[in-house]
């Protein structure tokens, strides 16, 4: 797992939010248990010259109704 792995993007909404690519994707991936999605909620704040972000990862249960 590499630094260049994580990556912020912005949902339409204008929320932050990671993509996990490489091997912290795999590594998401395996930590999730069987029949979840992971979640990941990210708030970041930033005020010259220091940055600060908290990561909540959540497993949520698939859905047959899932985006309904």
């Amino acid at each position: 797992m590499f630094w260049r792995d994580l990556g912020v993007v912005n949902e339409p909404s204008g929320k932050p939010t990671m993509v996990l690519t490489g091997g912290a994707g795999k590594r998401l991936a395996d930590l999730t248990p069987k029949g979840h999605r992971p979640y990941i909620h990210l708030t970041i704040t930033d005020e010259f010259p220091y940055a600060q972000a908290f990561v909540i990862i959540e497993a949520l249960p698939l859905t047959e109704n899932a985006g309904m």
